[in-house]
């Protein structure tokens, strides 16, 4: 069913994946709930009942976390933790930008996904980019959240180049320094000595 997806379906990288997983996730949530009718079986005899195929709890593991993943509005997170759609081909700067309001936004997003934005965004080196690192640092909650999304965020010194640029402009100062405060991290290239 995913490949017969991906042959009919003619969108773009990501949304191509999505889509394939979609479908698959909505039958496994037939099969591991109602269930679904066995039109093989033979007809039932008065008395006898009906043949219903169900699948049994925990049986598909990888379908149980997509389909939670999908419920909380996460596939997109659950597709960028394998690390094939981590590649340029899937997510580019300019794709980060054009869906950071999707799927609930970024407070929705693993910090693990945010830690692979901000990788992806830093090495551009241009402000039109860098400047949305800020945004995903500042929707992070909690230390274990800015813990995982530094881990996943590349090159601290590639980071640390990016807003270094940014902290030249005036509106994005305030911003870095209130991060560093935060989180005790140290945002921004050291000048010479």
């Amino acid at each position: 069913m995913h490949e017969g997806i991906h042959a009919t379906v003619n969108f773009t990288t990501l949304y191509d994946e999505l889509a394939a997983r979609i479908l698959p996730i909505h039958d496994f949530r037939e099969l591991s709930g109602p269930g679904v009718f066995n039109e093989a079986s033979d007809p039932p005899r008065p008395g006898q009942r009906t043949e219903i195929v169900r699948l049994p709890p925990g049986s598909m593991p990888s379908f149980d976390r997509q389909s939670a993943a999908l419920a909380r509005d996460q596939l997109i997170d659950h597709v960028l933790s394998i690390e094939t759609y981590t590649r340029s081909r899937y997510v580019n700067p300019q794709w980060i930008i054009d869906n950071l309001t999707h799927w609930g936004g970024l407070g929705n997003r693993w910090p693990e996904t945010r830690g692979l934005y901000i990788r992806v965004l830093a090495p551009t080196v241009d402000t039109h980019f860098t400047r949305v690192i800020l945004d995903i640092m500042e929707s992070i909650g909690t230390r274990a959240d800015w813990d995982a999304m530094m881990a996943e965020a590349g090159p601290l010194r590639t980071l640390r180049i990016a807003l270094d640029d940014l902290s030249a402009l005036r509106p994005h100062t305030p911003r870095i320094l209130a991060l560093e405060r935060r989180w005790g991290a140290h945002l921004r290239e050291e000048p010479p000595r």
